[in-house]
């Protein structure tokens, strides 16, 4: 926690890094281990993935954005949070998934 208020500075003040890690959606999750692999390699048999990540360019992120939104009632569909890779690909999908 000390870490992020003092040592890498992203954000203009200690008190927004604060506010920033009190926002952050950490969740406890009932196992040991999380696994990240190729969609291709899951055995649905065996195992129900809880998020999948698309890894895209800005091109391929903004046609996701734009056919995310084509057949909705509103514009909520879509959250880009400023975020580190980790946490866009971990954290933030897997509050999104409960």
């Amino acid at each position: 926690y000390d870490n992020f208020v003092s040592g890498e500075r992203y954000l203009k003040t200690p008190q927004r890094v604060h506010q920033f890690i009190e926002n952050l959606p950490i969740t406890d999750i009932p196992a040991k281990y999380v696994i990240f692999k190729p969609l291709a390699d899951v055995d649905p048999n065996q195992e129900t993935p809880r998020v999948i990540v698309f890894f895209a360019d800005p091109d391929q992120l903004s046609a996701m954005v734009v056919l995310a939104n084509y057949d909705r009632e509103n514009n909520h569909n879509v959250i880009i949070p400023y975020a580190a890779g980790c946490q866009t690909i971990g954290i933030y999908p897997y509050r999104e998934a409960q």
